[in-house]
């Protein structure tokens, strides 16, 4: 058995293996990186994000976007549009398009590991010893070895658990199918239930309790139909409506601040997209302002509703550099912008507790409760 050996080993292929390997080549180290690769059960050179979660999933979520789109086109005069229904997507051709944009992400991923000299070995690596990693018959050695390997969702046993299948096999599916249920609340559920029911496959989704997205600010969790928690990290769900949200929820700012410390704004209103449809292929953006103290120190931002996966990045930094609400009242609105709302709040505070959205302009999916 061959052994080779190197300043620095990093088991797993995704964006913080990658990254790390990149940083110590940076800095003269001989570096290995280990990827097992979707043969093998792994989720591929990229990690998840690239192979099975985010790249994929945005582009199913623009499909589905574009199937939102041609139902409102008809209310902007465009002729012999037609709604998009059942088999109308063809999702094996999606398939094989969205297979190979994630496949030159993987050759750019290679050509950057191979501009940095760093080795790339695909296979199931295995510990030897504390400085030893086995590989298909061959060992390398080095004084620092990182384990980046990232998880994978596991299936409980139970009876009929060979109908199911994990997020992951979302992206295996060759053909759409007719009926769908999704089971959970989180924000990878929600998701993947807005995408098929936009693109008209029959979905229900499952939660234990009577809320999805539970962890998240009542103005976006309370959504009849319908993240991530983390202070001052901005967090997106491109469910349908999408959802953007930075800072504290108003109960966990009330719990940490208490309740004569915060003052929350809320708007809602209809984006001018949606002008021309029908009031009842309307839907609204909501959006909550949350500040502390006598200078309003805004500690959270919420919004749900078209644009808001795009419009919460910017905002974020100000809420990471403890913008007060004086700071956007003083920025220039422009207008017409639906982020204009978060600069124009009204100055008298609370508007109302919660703001009823519906699920978007497709029909919405049912939420059945166990």
């Amino acid at each position: 058995m061959s052994t080779t050996s190197y300043d620095y080993i990093v088991l797993g292929g995704g964006s913080g293996g990658i990254s790390s390997a990149r940083r110590a080549a940076s800095y003269g180290a001989n570096v290995l990186v280990i990827e097992r690769g979707r043969e093998q059960g792994g989720a591929g050179l990229g990690g998840t994000c690239v192979n099975v979660g985010c790249v994929p999933k945005k582009v199913m979520y623009n499909a589905a976007f574009h199937a939102e789109i041609l139902h409102s086109a008809k209310a902007y005069a465009f002729k012999g549009v037609q709604d998009v229904e059942f088999g109308s997507f063809d999702w094996a051709t999606m398939k094989t398009k969205r297979d190979a944009y994630v496949a030159r992400l993987h050759g750019i991923y290679e050509r950057n590991l191979a501009k940095d000299n760093i080795t790339l070995v695909s296979g199931r690596a295995s510990f030897v010893d504390n400085h030893t990693i086995a590989v298909d018959g061959a060992t390398f050695t080095a004084p620092h070895i990182l384990v980046a390997v990232g998880g994978v969702p596991q299936l409980p046993s139970i009876p009929g658990i060979e109908h199911a299948i994990s997020s992951d096999g979302f992206f295996g599916l060759e053909t759409q199918p007719k009926k769908v249920a999704v089971i959970g609340a989180g924000y990878i559920a929600v998701e993947l239930a807005g995408i098929f029911n936009a693109l008209q496959s029959e979905t229900v989704v499952f939660c234990r309790g009577r809320q999805v997205l539970r962890t998240f600010d009542p103005l976006v969790r309370d959504l009849p139909d319908a993240c991530l928690h983390y202070h001052q990290i901005p967090t997106v769900v491109f469910s349908h409506p999408p959802i953007g949200t930075v800072g504290y929820t108003e109960p966990d700012a009330v719990a940490k601040f208490g309740p004569s410390n915060v003052k929350v704004y809320t708007s809602s209103f209809v984006n001018l997209f949606y002008s021309m449809l029908a009031p009842e292929n309307k839907p609204k953006t909501a959006m909550k302002l949350i500040c502390v103290g006598k200078e309003e120190t805004v500690v959270g931002m919420h919004v749900a509703g078209m644009g808001a996966d795009e419009m919460i990045q910017g905002f974020g930094v100000a809420v990471k550099m403890g913008a007060y609400k004086s700071d956007l009242d003083n920025i220039v609105a422009i207008h017409p912008t639906a982020s204009e709302e978060f600069v124009t709040m009204a100055p008298w505070g609370k508007i109302q507790d919660r703001i009823t959205l519906p699920f978007g302009t497709a029909r919405p999916p049912p939420t059945m409760l166990e």
